[in-house]
């Protein structure tokens, strides 16, 4: 349903409606069980012409400022265990690349930048991993 039923009838044709449903996806149905809702979502919008994204502070793609060590990763293609840079996410600046593999770390989340790719940190704090070369 795209709406909710605002009536007895209209729910009451929303219930009609998923017993056909029900039949025609899964070959059964029954028009006397009661039916249960099980999940429900809800979509909203609103706009803030006041919403600022804030940048963080300019580097270049000298990323050594916050590298913390390194560790060995396994990767799922083989290969052995390479030794991984292990970065601190709040340490890193705009325009920082950091080249897989690699770690980088934060205090709710770990990204891991395989053998092959590249991170490159946006304005925003973003890293946007892609293929080397």
């Amino acid at each position: 349903l795209d709406v909710l039923p605002t009536s007895e009838e209209e729910l009451e044709n929303a219930r009609k409606e998923f017993v056909r449903l029900h039949q025609q996806m899964y070959g059964h149905s029954s028009d006397t069980d009661a039916v249960e809702v099980v999940s429900f979502r809800v979509h909203a919008y609103a706009s803030s012409p006041q919403l600022k994204v804030k940048s963080i502070a300019a580097g270049s793609k000298d990323s050594s400022e916050a590298c913390t060590g390194s560790r060995e990763v396994r990767f799922a293609q083989g290969g052995g265990a390479p030794k991984c840079l292990v970065y601190d996410r709040d340490r890193l600046k705009a325009g920082n690349v950091m080249d897989g593999p690699a770690v980088v770390e934060q205090l709710d989340a770990t990204t891991v930048i395989p053998p092959g790719y590249a991170g490159r940190v946006d304005d925003y704090g973003n890293v946007w991993i892609t293929p080397s070369g």
